[in-house]
Parts: structure tokens; sequence; C-alpha cells
């Protein structure tokens, strides 16, 4: 009669690192990596020039001409930096979004007050409104304001009011300032 082992050596080998990495220093910081993904959030506020708010409150005086940094200014007054993605083109190149009220929504990184916006949209009348460019000649939306990638035409600017019967959802601490 051949004898076989129930555990092969690399079933068992396997089976030994897992149980020991959940009570080793390296099970901990497995767990504490949950504190350090980024978390998603709603900030209301505009697109600011970082220099020129920290300006207005600090003597920053940098001993060149810097380099523009965006950032968001929440209602609230705090100031996350703006994180350049295809998605938030936009905010970069269009300085008119930078006088509009928006809502954007995004993911901060722990540790850090940069923001990633993932989606935006502005409050005018107070009423939620959809942001984006379009195309009237290729009847496309675009996130962004260079030209159409179809025709190479010009987009055009349009804020369209989210009706209430949208998948989209004005946020609760929004919702009282809001008429439906």
């Amino acid at each position: 009669m051949n004898w076989q082992p129930l555990w092969s050596p690399m079933s068992l080998l396997v089976s030994l690192i897992i149980l020991s990495g959940l009570h080793s220093p390296l099970g901990e910081s497995n767990s504490k990596k949950a504190e350090d993904t980024p978390k998603l959030i709603e900030l209301r506020g505009r697109v600011v020039d970082l220099l020129t708010e920290l300006r207005q409150s600090y003597p920053v005086e940098p001993p060149r001409k810097p380099k523009s940094v965006l950032a968001f200014k929440t209602i609230n007054g705090d100031l996350f930096i703006l994180l350049e993605t295809r998605t938030s083109v936009a905010l970069f190149l269009d300085p008119r979004l930078h006088k509009k009220d928006l809502v954007i929504h995004g993911r901060t990184f722990p540790k850090s007050k940069v923001f990633e916006p993932t989606s935006y949209r502005t409050m005018k009348d107070g009423r939620l409104h959809d942001l984006y460019y379009w195309c009237d000649i290729c009847s496309i939306k675009s996130l962004s304001p260079e030209d159409c990638a179809c025709c190479q035409e010009p987009v055009i600017l349009t804020e369209v009011p989210i009706m209430g019967n949208s998948r989209y959802k004005l946020p609760p601490q929004f919702s009282e300032s809001v008429q439906p």
C-alpha cells in the first residue's frame, strides 16, 4: 500500500505563510493598508490658483515666477491640490470653469491634500447642472475643451440642468438649498 500525504509540500507551505501572516507584523501592515486607501468624497467650491490663495493669508513669495498650480477651494475654505487626469483636463484648460460654483466627486489620497476629480457639475441658480463640451457638427459630448476629436472643429461649453428624474441625485447636504 502506497502512502500518500494529505498535504502536498507546496500547499502546506502556502497555508503556513498565510496563517503566519495573520499574526505577524506583516499581517498588521496588511490590515493598515485599508486606512491607506484613497477615499471617495464630494466637494463644493471653485478652482483657484494655489499660490494666489496662499498669498492672501501667508507671506509666500517664490524666488521666480512658478508654474501655476491649480487647487480646489471648498465652500469651507479648505484647499485641495488638483490632480490632472483625462477626466479633469477641462479644469486645467478652460479658465471659464474657474468662475463657476462646482460640485466635484473624486478621491483624496491618504496623508495628502491631493484630489483626483472623477466627475464635476455646476451649481447655477440653486440647481445642479451637467457640464460637458458639445460638438454641433458631430453631435459628440466631450470632457475636454479641445477641438472635436472627430471633425477638429471647436466645441461648445454646455451646462444642462439635471432633471428630478435623472439618475444623478443631489447630495443630502445640498438638498435644502436646491429647488426641485
